[in-house]
């Protein structure tokens, strides 16, 4: 059978624990949340710019097409709107470019967020290490106390 001490102790060792390990979660989730967002905001972009690199090759051959061929008015055309959607997706690129950006200045900031909480942790850890120890060592005067005064 445990001490009373020991198993108080113990009580206060998991609920603090428990504390922490829930102080954690929600930021934990968030930064998966965001990671999960990162990733598919890369995923876009790069889609994105193999769109931007066909329109703008698929612009500079209705481009050259329209110089060679008949139907100048109707390639001209073609060309005008691939240009269109040309602008388009770089415009789509860029806002995710930017988006993509404030991502990685919210998961700097949760990146920040953690660490002074791992550093509240561990102070509060030492803290309690301490507090256990002076209590053990004042128990055991207490004990010697007592065995002084019964003796």
């Amino acid at each position: 059978m445990k001490a009373p001490f020991a198993q108080q102790i113990e009580e206060q060792i998991r609920q603090r624990n428990q504390h922490e390990v829930h102080a954690f979660k929600g930021l934990v989730q968030s930064h998966a949340r965001w990671q999960v967002t990162a990733t598919e905001l890369q995923k876009r972009v790069h889609i994105l710019e193999r769109e931007a690199l066909g329109r703008n090759e698929e612009n500079k051959t209705l481009a050259a097409a329209a110089k060679n061929n008949e139907e100048l008015a109707k390639l001209g055309q073609q060309a005008k709107f691939a240009t269109e959607v040309a602008n388009k997706v770089q415009k789509e690129l860029a806002e995710s470019y930017k988006a993509n950006a404030d991502v990685y200045q919210q998961q700097l900031a949760l990146r920040d967020q953690l660490e002074e909480v791992q550093n509240r942790s561990k102070l509060t850890e030492e803290t309690l290490k301490k507090t256990s120890l002076a209590l053990l060592e004042a128990q055991a005067r207490v004990s010697e106390l007592m065995t002084t005064v019964d003796a």
